[in-house]
């Protein structure tokens, strides 16, 4: 389960923390006001694809960190990559506006095919 997630210059979105709680979470609001941007970062932290243009207008890099419940299939996944495991998953994302980006899962450098298992 997604505990927060920290958003910087991605798409419209300047900075944003939002902490979720336990239980059912909804995204409301006008057309054009970011749910579904939110939902693109969180689909960043999940595997997704980065584009230059995700990088807000002005800004040299968008960056985008989640931290999540762990549980014993990531565990597995990650001492099986050699990365340390803690009660909490913390993943981030920088995407630079040239289009190529850095990720990390509990602060230790990762391919983006790991951020995908």
């Amino acid at each position: 389960m997604i505990e927060s997630l920290y958003i910087e210059n991605f798409a419209i979105i300047d900075q944003v923390q939002i902490d979720f709680q336990s239980g059912m979470t909804v995204l409301t609001g006008e057309t054009g006001a970011g749910k579904s941007i939110i939902i693109d970062a969180i689909g960043q932290l999940i595997g997704q694809r980065s584009q230059p243009s995700f990088v807000k207008n002005g800004a040299d890099y968008a960056f985008i960190e989640g931290v999540f419940s762990s549980n014993k299939e990531i565990d597995k996944i990650l001492l099986d990559n050699n990365f340390p495991i803690d009660e909490h998953l913390v993943i981030s994302k920088k995407i630079n506006h040239d289009g190529k980006s850095a990720i990390k899962i509990n602060y230790r450098n990762s391919s983006q095919l790991l951020l995908k298992k």
